[in-house]
Parts: C-alpha cells; structure tokens; sequence
C-alpha cells in the first residue's frame, strides 16, 4: 500500500480511494453515488491517483476494472 501517499491524501481522495479498493469494478457513477462526490471531482482524483501510479485503469472504457498497486 502506499501508505505515504494515503497519508496526504484529502478527505475526498480517501473516499474515491477507499471505494475503488472496495470494489476493483465499481464504475465512476457508482464512486458518485457511493460517495456523493461530482463525477468531475472523481475525475479529477482518479487522474491524479493514476499519475502517482496508485492504481490502474485495466481493460477497455466498458467492462475495465481498477488495480490498486
């Protein structure tokens, strides 16, 4: 785990993180509906996540699931 990225993440990071390690196939309308967040903020977290190489967007757009390094 990365646990010292974790610990700078913000609040609303450490809910989409949380939701993603839950469920390796929730979709980024369930992170909404599951956290409440707007889906451009999941957005917005789920690019910065990727670029820290904190997880993975695997397979296509439908059907992909996430890794969680």
């Amino acid at each position: 785990m990365h646990s010292k990225f974790i610990d700078k993440f913000t609040e609303n990071e450490k809910k989409v993180y949380n939701t993603i390690l839950n469920n390796n196939y929730v979709t980024t309308n369930d992170i909404a509906s599951i956290t409440g967040l707007a889906n451009r903020t999941i957005a917005n977290i789920i690019k910065k996540l990727k670029e820290q190489n904190i997880i993975k967007g695997i397979g296509p757009d439908k059907g992909s699931h996430w890794e969680v390094k």
